[in-house]
């Protein structure tokens, strides 16, 4: 049995269906990787913010919430080869002065979900104070209402939230070339993460991967959707060097990094769009019902 710390309201990754089962692709991908080791997974509802402290303290054995394995995140938890990659959105409200991410700027009231890569983003890249947001619900709800200026999403999480007719428009999206997504495991357990890469291996090499991410993840815009600008491609040299240990530390000290997505064969999107997933969550609430 793996305990599996998760969310409830980030579709497509991560959500719950009107059956109260929490699914969506990370978290489908983590249930055909525990079958692969004859495991049942269970998954239990925690917010993001407290979500690496309680896998960190065994509470949980994995954490599966799209979490990309920074370095900050390295020093609590210990990862898995890297499932997927992310970029963020930059969202507004239409006809919003905000076109791009070098429009953001102090004294606007830029949303995000506290303890998240854009929460960070936001903070040490573009040196702004965000608001801060419990859940994705709220954070969006806050945008449709006017009461922040822009949100700065998960590019996935962003395009399962916004339907046709929504006051918001994605305007720029930008790759996140440091880091991975993959699921957390307490450091004190390597066991597990190489038991979980073997089983990610397999679920890769015989197609369960590529099957999980058409069904879930947006495409290409559908009719209805709202495509932004595309990102710049990432900088894959720097991206095989993220995936290898720091030189000022050990391989010993930290012997689990995520892979290059490349090695898996996992393909770099060019874009993003609003449009729903091909399956959603219809538990009343969830922003892809």
């Amino acid at each position: 049995m793996l305990t599996v710390g998760t969310l409830s309201d980030a579709p497509p990754n991560v959500c719950i269906n009107s059956t109260g089962r929490f699914t969506g692709f990370d978290n489908e991908l983590l249930r055909a990787i525990a079958a692969k080791l004859g495991l049942h997974a269970r998954f239990v509802g925690t917010d993001f913010s407290g979500l690496l402290a309680q896998v960190a303290s065994r509470r949980f054995d994995v954490g599966s919430a799209s979490v990309k394995a920074t370095d900050a995140r390295r020093r609590t938890v210990a990862f898995t080869n890297g499932y997927d990659f992310g970029y963020y959105s930059l969202v507004v409200p239409p006809g919003s002065a905000i076109t791009s991410f070098t429009d953001l700027a102090a004294g606007q009231r830029i949303g995000v979900v506290q303890g998240t890569v854009e929460e960070s983003y936001v903070v040490d890249t573009l040196h702004l104070q965000p608001v801060k947001y419990p859940d994705f619900a709220t954070v969006y709800a806050s945008l449709k209402t006017h009461q922040i200026d822009a949100w700065v999403a998960p590019a996935n999480q962003a395009a399962a939230a916004m339907r046709p007719g929504d006051p918001a428009v994605t305007v720029a999206n930008t790759f996140s070339t440091e880091d991975f997504v993959a699921y957390a495991v307490a450091r004190d357990n390597p066991a597990l993460v190489d038991a979980l890469n073997s089983g990610l291996d397999a679920v890769i090499a015989d197609g369960t991967w590529a099957k999980l991410y058409s069904d879930w993840v947006p495409a290409r815009c559908r009719p209805g959707g709202n495509p932004a600008r595309k990102p710049s491609p990432p900088r894959r040299c720097r991206i095989s060097r993220r995936s290898r240990p720091a030189s000022t530390a050990s391989r010993s000290s930290r012997p689990h990094q995520s892979r290059p997505l490349r090695s898996f064969g996992i393909p770099f999107s060019t874009g993003t769009c609003t449009a729903r997933p091909s399956r959603r969550c219809s538990t009343p609430g969830c922003p892809t019902r």
